[in-house]
């Protein structure tokens, strides 16, 4: 005889999927799989658990696998929604794109029911199928002892995620996919710090009368070293060696302005003219604000090149200011 999972699940009387925690002393219990009676077990010592009776043989992985269906069945139709942010009870552990750190989020999917064994248009089977109004939107995997295999990962013509059985039946509302194909995403922390730095630059930006630049010149909110009051500092391509594009010069920050002395003396008396260089300063109180001061939020910045991806990842680390943490591959 095989050994036998301690199933938390059961089938009621109605068919419906019951925890052993809300099992009833009296009513009457079938495993989700054979469909044969199981015995309620509940104790301070064992783990509680839905138990067939003596010397009966049932599938360990049919078993797990069928109540993992159920249980995702179960939960989508009973999806409970936060009344302020609208997101599902179910949440999603995935990769910040960013950060590269894991946390948890509600499903990406807005859904309504699932189905089991449903062939899909590259002819495999998916073992759950999420759908909206019938119409199918991603596919559940799960795994019992064997992996989704490489080809049927690589050919999903859908949205899918791959579970463990068991760590399903542990935390149903919790999934922690060991493989899925959503593509990357920005996790609420750095979500969060990014939108605050948005924010504060178009409040600053408003208050100077400045237009925030989209391409070319990146930017930070900064405090003015004399007056301490709030400004918006520059950087851009190829300003260490003091160049501006000519084509952006007409849209050159009112703030980026030529600084230093057009003559300076030399040794022998006589003075030598010397280019002015393009630097920041302050709109109140017309102060140079130097590359090297410590306490500028571009002080370590090393500007990307002169195209739009490098303008938007330059973007996410200013904003971050966490540089050690970003993956600058995926930025």
């Amino acid at each position: 005889m095989k050994t036998q999972i301690k199933n938390p699940y059961a089938l009621n009387q109605d068919t419906t999927l019951i925890h052993i925690g809300d099992s009833k002393k009296g009513e009457k219990y079938r495993c989700p799989e054979c469909e044969y009676e199981v015995i309620p077990r509940k104790g301070n010592i064992r783990v509680p658990h839905f138990s067939h009776k003596a010397d009966f043989d049932c599938d360990n992985e049919s078993q797990l696998h069928k109540t993992c269906k159920l249980l995702i069945k179960h939960l989508v139709q009973n999806q409970k929604f936060n009344k302020f942010t609208k997101r599902s009870n179910i949440n999603i552990s995935r990769e910040c794109s960013i950060c590269n750190k894991n946390s948890m989020d509600s499903i990406p999917w807005d859904v309504d029911n699932a189905r089991f064994e449903v062939k899909l248009t590259n002819n495999s089977i998916a073992d759950i199928v999420l759908t909206k109004d019938k119409e199918i939107v991603a596919a559940v995997e799960i795994k019992v002892t064997h992996k989704v295999d490489e080809w049927k990962k690589e050919s999903m013509p859908i949205p899918y995620v791959e579970l463990e059985g068991e760590e399903l039946i542990s935390n149903p509302e919790s999934w922690k996919p060991i493989s899925h194909n959503l593509g990357s995403k920005t996790c609420r922390i750095c979500k969060t710090d990014i939108d605050s730095f948005y924010r504060r630059s178009v409040r600053i930006a408003n208050s100077l009368d400045m237009k925030l630049p989209k391409d070319y010149f990146r930017y930070a909110p900064s405090e003015c070293w004399r007056c301490k009051k709030e400004i918006m500092i520059f950087d851009w391509p190829h300003k260490a060696y003091d160049q501006i594009k000519d084509s952006e010069l007409i849209r050159k920050p009112k703030s980026v302005r030529k600084h230093g002395k057009e003559f300076v003396p030399k040794s022998n008396g006589l003075y030598m003219r010397v280019e002015k260089q393009w630097a920041n300063f302050c709109l109140h109180c017309k102060s140079w604000q130097a590359d090297w001061n410590k306490d500028s939020p571009l002080h370590w910045f090393q500007c990307g090149r002169d195209d739009v991806e490098s303008f938007k990842r330059d973007m996410v680390i200013i904003a971050l200011q966490r540089w050690e943490d970003c993956n600058w591959n995926t930025i």
